[in-house]
C-alpha cells in the first residue's frame, strides 16, 4: 500500500508540473488525480478543486480531498468525501469548517479502491476561516469531576489539538472529537459549579444555550478533635461516624474515642477505652452494638474483644482469645456476625454465643495492612501487603451461604497497602495507599454486578496510607494516616456519589 501511495503521487506531481495539456495525458490501467488551485475563499469558506485523470481498471470506492497544516495525511488530516459517482474529469468540494484563519493549509485530492490509495498533488492556500462551531446539545448537562459527557453539534472538525473548551474559567480535557460530537471530561473542581460551556475551535468562540452542573465527589470536614494518628480505627452507628485508637509515628499508642456528628459537622469527645491503647485493631457493629479489640501496642498483641454502647457511652469487655491478633488484618460482618483473616487463622464471632469459631483459611496470600468491606450481602477483601513489604491489589468475595471465596477484578493502578475503602448503595469506593505513608490519590468505584473497576475523581487531599473510612447514610468518610514515615493527619473528608 505505501508503496503505491509513493508511486503514484510523484506520478501525479511530475504529470501536474511537466505536461498540463489534457491532450498528452491519456487514459491509463491503473487511477490517478490532480489536485488544482483553491478557489472562492471567502470568510466563511473555499473550494477545493480536483481532476480524476484515470479511473483505471479497479473501482474507485472513495474520493474527495485531505488538508491539514502539514502535508495531509489519510490517517491524520481533516477529510471530505464526495458522494457522487468517480468519473473522469473536474470534482470540487465547498469547506466551512476545520479552516484556520490566516494559517497557511495544504490540501490535496485523494481516491481509494479496494487495493490501492492514491493522493494527488499537494496546494497550499490561506483561508479567512470558517463557519463558527455550533452547539445543539450536550448529554447529559450534568456530572461529577472526571465523567464524560458529549456535545453534539456541528464544524468541530476532527482534529481535538484544534479545540479548547472551557466550563467558566476552567480548561475541560477533550477526550476525542469529530466534526459534529465532542467527547469531553467534567475537570476537576473543590466545589460544585454551574456554568456556561465555551468551545474554542479555530479561533472561533461558541457558547453553550444552557448551563453544565458539574459536581464533586469530596468536601472538606472539621479536623478530627484529638492527636493526629495512623492505624486508627473506626466505625458508625445511628447516623453518627466513630473513630478509636491509633498511633503517632515513633510514638504511643492512643486510647481515646471520638464522635463525627455529620449533621453538626462537629465533633465530641467520648469515653475512654478503658484497656490498653493500641492500633491496627478491629471495629464493627452488630445489632447496634459496637465491638472494638485485639490490634497491637509495641511489639504486643492484645487478644481482647470490648463492647460499647452509644447510648451510654459504656465499655464492656466481652472476651479474650489467644488465637487471634491483628495488625490491620481484614474483617466483615455478615449475617450478624464478625469474620476475621488474620495472621494466625480465620475466625467467626458470633454474639448469641460469644465465641470465635475457626473457619476455612482465607485462600489468597496472608496480608496486613489491608481493607474489608460488607456489600449486598457478600465480603470483600482488597489489596494490602505480605509480609516482605510485598504490596497487592486483589480483590476477593466471600459468599458466606456456600463458604467461598472468588477472585474478582482487581483494584486498578498501582498495588497498594492501607487503602481507605467502603461501601455505598451495592458499590465499593476504594483508593489512596501506598507504603510509608502512602503514594496515591486515585480514587475507584466497583460494580459488583458487572465486576468492573472504574475511576471516580481523585482525592483532593494528601497522599496518606492507613486512613479510618466509614459510611453514613449513603455517604463515605475518610480521614487521619499518614502522609509520610513522620507526619501523620487529622483532617477528615466526605465523599458524596448521589447529588444527582
Amino acid at each position: 500500500m505505501k508503496k503505491a501511495v509513493l508511486f503514484f503521487t510523484l506520478l501525479c506531481l511530475v504529470l501536474f508540473q511537466s505536461c498540463q495539456k489534457e491532450a498528452e495525458i491519456r487514459e491509463k490501467d491503473y487511477p490517478y488525480l490532480i489536485t488544482t488551485e483553491v478557489s472562492d475563499i471567502t470568510n466563511t469558506s473555499v473550494v477545493f478543486n480536483g481532476k480524476i485523470i484515470s479511473t483505471g481498471n479497479e473501482e474507485i470506492i472513495e474520493y474527495g480531498f485531505l488538508w491539514d497544516t502539514s502535508e495531509p495525511e489519510i490517517e491524520t488530516a481533516n477529510k471530505i468525501a464526495l458522494n457522487n459517482p468517480a468519473n473522469i474529469g473536474s470534482y470540487s468540494a465547498k469547506i466551512s469548517s476545520n479552516l484556520i484563519k490566516d494559517t497557511e493549509q495544504l490540501v490535496r485530492a485523494y481516491l481509494k479502491t479496494n487495493n490501492l490509495l492514491v493522493y494527488g498533488n499537494t496546494i497550499k492556500f490561506t483561508s479567512n476561516g470558517g463557519l463558527p462551531a455550533e452547539i445543539t446539545e450536550i448529554i447529559p448537562l450534568k456530572g461529577y469531576s472526571s465523567s464524560k459527557a458529549v456535545i453534539k453539534g456541528n464544524n468541530f472538525g476532527n482534529d481535538k489539538n484544534e479545540v479548547a473548551i472551557y466550563f467558566g474559567d476552567k480548561t475541560v480535557p477533550v477526550d476525542s472529537c469529530s466534526n459534529n460530537r465532542i467527547v469531553f471530561r467534567v475537570p476537576d473542581i473543590d466545589t460544585d459549579i454551574e456554568e456556561y460551556i465555551t468551545i474554542s475551535i479555530y479561533n472561533k468562540q461558541v457558547k453553550s444555550n444552557h448551563k453544565f452542573r458539574a459536581f464533586t465527589y469530596w468536601k472538606k470536614t472539621y479536623n478530627m478533635s484529638g492527636n493526629s494518628r495512623f492505624g486508627a480505627t473506626a466505625f458508625s452507628l445511628n447516623n453518627v461516624g466513630y473513630v478509636c485508637f491509633g498511633k503517632q509515628p515513633y510514638g504511643d499508642e492512643f486510647n481515646d474515642l471520638f464522635a463525627l456528628n455529620p449533621e453538626t459537622n462537629s465533633w465530641s469527645r467520648k469515653a475512654d477505652f478503658p484497656g490498653n491503647p493500641r492500633a491496627f485493631s478491629v471495629a464493627c457493629v452488630i445489632e447496634n452494638i459496637a465491638y472494638l479489640g485485639f490490634g497491637s501496642g509495641g511489639d504486643t498483641y492484645y487478644h481482647d474483644l470490648w463492647s460499647y454502647e452509644t447510648e451510654t457511652d459504656k465499655w464492656t469487655k466481652v472476651l479474650e482469645d489467644d488465637r487471634i491478633k491483628t495488625h490491620s488484618d481484614a474483617y466483615f460482618v455478615l449475617n450478624n456476625e464478625l469474620y476475621i483473616f488474620s495472621q494466625g487463622g480465620s475466625y467467626k464471632y458470633s454474639p448469641a454465643s460469644n465465641e470465635f469459631t475457626e473457619i476455612d483459611r482465607f485462600p489468597g496470600d496472608y496480608r496486613f495492612f489491608t481493607s474489608g468491606v460488607n456489600c449486598d450481602g457478600l465480603g470483600y477483601l482488597i489489596a494490602g501487603q505480605r509480609p516482605g513489604n510485598k504490596l497487592l491489589k486483589d480483590l476477593w468475595c466471600y459468599d458466606p451461604t456456600s463458604n467461598t471465596w472468588t477472585k474478582k477484578a482487581d483494584l486498578p493502578g498501582s498495588n497498594r497497602d492501607g487503602i481507605a475503602c467502603f461501601a455505598i448503595s451495592n458499590k465499593i469506593y476504594a483508593g489512596l495507599g501506598g507504603i510509608w505513608g502512602g503514594e496515591h490519590l486515585d480514587f475507584y468505584e466497583y460494580s459488583p454486578s458487572i465486576d468492573t473497576w472504574v475511576r471516580v475523581q481523585n482525592f483532593p487531599g494528601d497522599k496518606r496510607e492507613l486512613p479510618v473510612s466509614f459510611t453514613i447514610c449513603n455517604k463515605g468518610y475518610l480521614g487521619t494516616g499518614r502522609k509520610n514515615i513522620t507526619d501523620v493527619l487529622n483532617d477528615f473528608w466526605e465523599f458524596n456519589p448521589d447529588k444527582e
